[in-house]
């Protein structure tokens, strides 16, 4: 299986977010644990990872050799081992990253073990900041969040990029800190959720109903395991009836399921169905009005972890050769194993292709047009040192094509649906499709449009707070600034824990006061000359790298 091809990258707020998925489990079976499986029962739990990546950089390297579930009971490991990956191949969508039964129970917070990150310039030079701390990253949500036997949850961890860099000087004096901004948020509808972009190979195809099972998952080059341990391959079962999907040929033109046989390598993006969201979650969403207090849930301490641990396993698909039978087109293709155990998520996908498509990052130059030759259309320029899956150079000076085709689909960089009406000049898109063999022509299936603001970001000592705390006085080094908290606005602190773990929680705007440094991130009130605060990040005192042993 071909490695997916580099995301793009635009002009926007960096993320990466990491989902935690638990789904149904039974009272027996393995689990994740090595202890005793608790008689609450298990969940599984899907690690997801995006990013949505930085004007700044070609490439952000992380390193990431753990992610534990804790509590008070102990900890359970949801991934143990070396996992380098690229944040900007992950740009508009999420990946599966692991997957891993847990017992059932309430938990505290994650911790992920970060061992190098290395920052790649537009001009090829590299930067590797130092990581606070001891490397180990503690994301403490406001009250505690359940894996539940039988329901499902999913944690949203955005962990910002461009919020986690901090450049000081210039020039050669220039220098990097990397202090990590991460966000916790419990989903309770799919919707909230950016798209999933899934890679593998097609089995058990119901032509009829529209499905198929989507196996030997390609998660940044590694194939997904079940953590059966029985060398099934992990398998999701993608739904293309629901949306419904729109399906393109190896060209790039509109076609159906039928495209589709046993074996093949398909690329599908959507979302994945929430099943039996029977959460009670304790942990308030970061979206909500930082202001409200929230309730602490009732915990579920029947769970004994006894601090143990175990490991997903993660090996590379061999590739070795399979009856990829193209002729089989019957009504359903059921030779693949489906036992139910290996398809524990369903994914409603929007679109779906063969393979790789071309993806082309740029800006649009034209609302829609239309005409008798091209049909639907705008005009598209592809930002610079790019490259086709043939690795020619995608021409940066002359504007695209874009043909916008029957069943084309559009969203936002969050996820949410759009129509052609959102296409105009300035604004920063991606174009997953293929060139046509009029030279300049884009088959499009799938556009994101970039429709967010880019953020203004302070950094200063909080001078003063006002009473009623709507606002306060940020002493930046380009003067005393005025910042207005708006409804909504999150408020979070990191610091170095006793352990010498770098922690990140979510907090309330009333833990804010004069001398905390802090960087406050928001958009620009030309009238009132204020800035209108989304995001508050503070620290008592300094966090300051250092280079790990």
């Amino acid at each position: 299986m071909r490695k997916p091809n580099r995301l793009f990258s635009f002009m926007a707020i960096p993320l990466i977010s990491l989902f935690l998925f638990s789904c149904g489990g039974g009272g027996g079976g393995d689990t994740a644990a090595t202890g005793t499986v608790s008689p609450a029962g298990t969940g599984t739990v899907t690690l997801l990872v995006t990013d949505a990546p930085s004007d700044d950089f070609s490439a952000i390297n992380l390193t990431v050799t753990q992610a534990e579930l804790m509590s008070d009971r102990g900890s359970v490991i949801l991934f143990s081992g070396n996992k380098t990956f690229d944040l900007l191949q992950l740009a508009t969508a999420t990946e599966i990253f692991s997957v891993t039964d847990v017992p059932a129970g309430s938990y505290d917070k994650i911790r992920l073990t970060l061992t190098n990150i290395e920052l790649v310039m537009k001009d090829g030079s590299t930067a590797s900041p130092a990581l606070p701390g001891n490397g180990k990253l503690d994301l403490n949500p406001r009250g505690s969040f359940d894996v539940a036997a039988g329901d499902s949850l999913m944690l949203q961890l955005d962990m910002d990029a461009e919020k986690s860099i901090k450049v000081t000087g210039t020039g050669n004096a220039m220098r990097y800190q990397f202090r990590p901004v991460v966000f916790v948020k419990v989903v309770n509808n799919s919707a909230d959720t950016k798209l999933v972009r899934l890679q593998g190979e097609a089995y058990n195809l119901d032509y009829t109903g529209g499905s198929f099972d989507l196996c030997y998952i390609d998660a940044q080059g590694h194939a997904l395991d079940d953590d059966s341990q029985d060398g099934n391959p992990y398998c999701v079962k993608v739904d293309a009836a629901t949306a419904p999907a729109s399906f393109f040929d190896a060209g790039g033109n509109p076609a159906d399921i039928n495209m589709i046989s046993r074996g093949d390598i398909v690329t599908a993006v959507g979302r994945f169905a929430m099943r039996n969201p029977g959460v009670s979650p304790s942990s308030q969403d970061d979206g909500q009005d930082s202001r409200s207090e929230d309730s602490d849930g009732d915990r579920n301490d029947d769970a004994d972890l006894n601090d143990t641990n175990s490991q997903s396993s993660h090996d590379n698909h061999d590739d070795q050769s399979q009856d990829h039978d193209a002729s089989d087109h019957d009504s359903s293709d059921d030779d693949s194993s489906d036992d139910g155990d290996h398809r524990k998520l369903v994914l409603v996908a929007e679109v779906i292709w063969p393979g790789d498509f071309e993806q082309v990052v740029g800006v649009a130059r034209s609302p829609l047009q239309n005409d008798v030759d091209k049909g639907d259309w705008f005009r598209f320029l592809a930002l610079p040192g790019q490259t086709d899956l043939d690795g020619n150079p995608i021409d940066s000076e002359a504007a695209l094509a874009v043909l916008v085709q029957n069943g084309t689909k559009l969203f936002s960089r969050q996820g949410e649906a759009l129509t052609t009406d959102a296409i105009a000049d300035g604004i920063p898109a991606r174009v997953d499709g293929m060139f046509d063999t009029r030279p300049g022509d884009l088959k499009s299936a799938l556009i994101i449009l970039d429709t967010d603001a880019l953020l203004t970001q302070l950094t200063g000592i909080i001078g003063s707070v006002e009473t009623d705390y709507s606002g306060m006085i940020l002493q930046a080094d380009s003067g005393d600034r005025c910042v207005v908290f708006k409804d909504g606005m999150r408020v979070f602190k990191t610091y170095l824990d006793d352990e010498n773990n770098i922690s990140f929680e979510q907090r309330l705007v009333f833990d804010l006061a004069a001398g905390q440094m802090a960087d406050v991130f928001g958009s620009e009130n030309t009238v009132t000359g204020c800035l209108e605060a989304e995001t508050v990040i503070y620290e008592e005192e300094m966090v300051v790298p250092q280079p790990l042993p």
